[in-house]
């Protein structure tokens, strides 16, 4: 941690990456017919019992789109506090981004150009997320909706521009998960 990074900071940023992480796992495919994953007494092993069967063909859907969700507007957030010290709050996506582009354009435009589907086009980029600006409060609780409709890869595209930008804007910031270098 460098004497301007915060605790805060530091905690924002490592429970960003923990869930963009957790977003990338929970998109893998798994054999949900494997039996011998619920004979394990850890996690750990039961995971790699149902990562390694034979079939994996079973994916999630909710929680892959929860966790990026989340990763996103983590991101935003400290991408926010680290530009003006200010912590946002709320969860609504489009509102959070708008916030963070009016406080600090050079870094909402650095974000629009790190997205890989928008091609650096502002309407685009809004557009996008706007589309899932309240994933994360809508698909926490799901079975409560006739009708959802999201995608984890948009939503990885999504995070991952936030996570680039960080790494842009400060290449001197380090994550539990990436103390020493970013790809």
């Amino acid at each position: 941690m460098t004497a301007k990074q915060t605790v805060l900071q530091q905690r924002l940023y490592n429970a960003a990456e923990e869930f963009y992480y957790a977003g990338v796992l929970t998109s893998l495919p798994f054999d949900a017919a494997n039996v011998d994953a619920g004979a394990y007494r850890h996690t750990v092993w039961a995971a790699e019992a149902a990562a390694c069967g034979q079939n994996k063909c079973n994916s999630l859907v909710a929680p892959p789109i929860i966790n990026f969700g989340f990763s996103i507007e983590l991101y935003i957030k400290l991408l926010r506090n680290l530009a003006d010290g200010n912590l946002m709050h709320g969860h609504n996506l489009h509102e959070l981004f708008l916030k963070l582009d009016e406080a600090a354009p050079q870094v909402g435009a650095a974000a629009i150009r790190n997205h890989y589907s928008s091609r650096g086009c502002r309407e685009e980029f809004i557009e996008f997320i706007k589309n899932e600006a309240s994933v994360f409060e809508e698909w926490r609780y799901a079975y409560e909706k006739e009708f959802l409709c999201s995608s984890p890869d948009i939503l990885f595209v999504l995070a991952d521009a936030f996570r680039k930008t960080v790494w842009e804007l400060h290449p001197d910031l380090r994550s539990a998960f990436r103390p020493t270098q970013h790809l």
